[in-house]
């Protein structure tokens, strides 16, 4: 059996599978580019402009508070102008936070100014609070990880926590599920054009074919993109540093996605490191691609043609693509579809169940989704190829 891996396997070195690697080696050069332009854009306005904006909005809203506060004096509304007088020292605060957070030189100042800020804003919420005030909890319950672990975060920049964190995301919808559509879209209907020598010389079930041919366009998928990720990882690593690895990182945090807006329940999310976070990270992009290549492997198999089986799959993407992120019909329907766990930091994290609206879009739903669709692909290819001839 390992012999018929390792011949499938060799039969993707290819012209083809050389234009993907570069395809993506390419792409994965523009997003570290633009991003790091990106990072460097947000430091920026988080040392200037946005500060500056903080301020001067703080300021206008304490002349209003004291001008409501003069006005509601003098009609002899006391109480409502005691109220507002609490308001108006909170928002003293806040200007006192931002003025440090401005003129702050290290990333540790930055750090305690940000705690300072989300503590003040988590102490002034109640039981009522909107979903901004609950997004305040979120960061909130983060700050303080940082705090008792005595871990200061770094500034805007593309760490190796970072690129883990945006680089699935923003690739895997579309661009890594079409380029291995490419790859092994075409691995059985390629197959019915040549004489398979190697096979002819040896007995073999179909079962056996069938399935060694599975496991290589699986191995040399999941080896080609995750192998080149891993790469950008490390050296980003050694570029701008690694996150640090060590640092809390959401894990699992829930919504309630039953309103208009999706809200945060409180101290629903868990923290593991960014060490566990970046080895989930590759692993769950393990099983993403993996589901991704048992769909064009099963359409290769049904398909005679090999352009015909790589235009199918490619359309597959695009409508599961549209189905999910563009035409959002049948939401209940969402995680049973593999392409609603294109974004896989937000899966970990649960930030997917807040952008998506969808509270049944967890790690767990995900990881069985994504195994299922692998099996279920595999079990269909077998069945359709036992009714089939083989034309060597």
């Amino acid at each position: 059996m390992l012999s018929l891996i390792s011949l499938e396997i060799k039969k993707y070195w290819r012209f083809k599978t050389l234009i993907v690697i570069i395809i993506f080696v390419l792409i994965g050069m523009y997003f570290v580019a633009i991003n790091e332009k990106y990072y460097a854009t947000v430091h920026e306005q988080s040392k200037s402009f946005l500060q500056d904006k903080m301020v001067k909005l703080s300021e206008e809203n304490i002349k209003n508070y004291t001008e409501e506060i003069d006005k509601l004096n003098k009609k002899g509304d006391t109480y409502t102008a005691k109220k507002l007088e609490g308001y108006k020292k909170e928002e003293e605060e806040r200007l006192e936070i931002s003025r440090l957070e401005r003129d702050a030189k290290t990333k540790e100042d930055r750090f305690n100014l940000n705690f300072r800020r989300a503590e003040l804003s988590f102490k002034t919420l109640n039981s009522q609070s909107n979903q901004g005030s609950l997004g305040t909890i979120k960061d909130y319950e983060l700050y303080k990880q940082y705090k008792d672990k005595n871990i200061v975060p770094e500034d805007a920049k593309l760490t190796a926590l970072n690129f883990v964190k945006d680089y699935p995301s923003q690739l895997n919808v579309i661009i890594v599920s079409v380029l291995i559509m490419v790859l092994v879209g075409d691995c059985m209907s390629f197959e019915r054009g040549s004489t398979l020598v190697g096979y002819l010389s040896q007995p073999i079930t179909k079962r056996k074919f069938i399935l060694s041919k599975f496991i290589a366009a699986i191995v040399v998928s999941v080896v080609i993109f995750t192998s080149i990720e891993i790469l950008i990882f490390i050296i980003m690593g050694l570029k701008n540093g690694w996150g640090p690895l060590s640092s809390p990182t959401s894990f699992m945090a829930r919504y309630n996605t039953g309103r208009s807006l999706p809200q945060y329940i409180p101290n629903s999310q868990g923290f593991i490191s960014g060490y566990k976070f970046t080895v989930y990270s590759f692993l769950i992009q393990i099983l993403y691609i993996s589901a991704i290549t048992s769909i064009g492997f099963l359409v290769s198999v049904i398909s005679e043609k090999a352009s015909t089986a790589i235009s199918i799959n490619i359309g597959i993407i695009l409508i599961a693509y549209t189905l999910v992120y563009k035409a959002k019909i049948i939401p209940y329907m969402h995680k049973y579809i593999f392409s609603s766990y294109a974004d896989i930091a937000g899966l970990i994290s649960g930030e997917l169940q807040f952008k998506r609206v969808n509270s049944s879009l967890t790690l767990q739903s995900g990881i069985i989704s994504m195994i299922l669709t692998t099996i279920i692909c595999l079990i269909a290819s077998r069945i359709i190829f036992r009714k089939q001839e083989i034309y060597f």
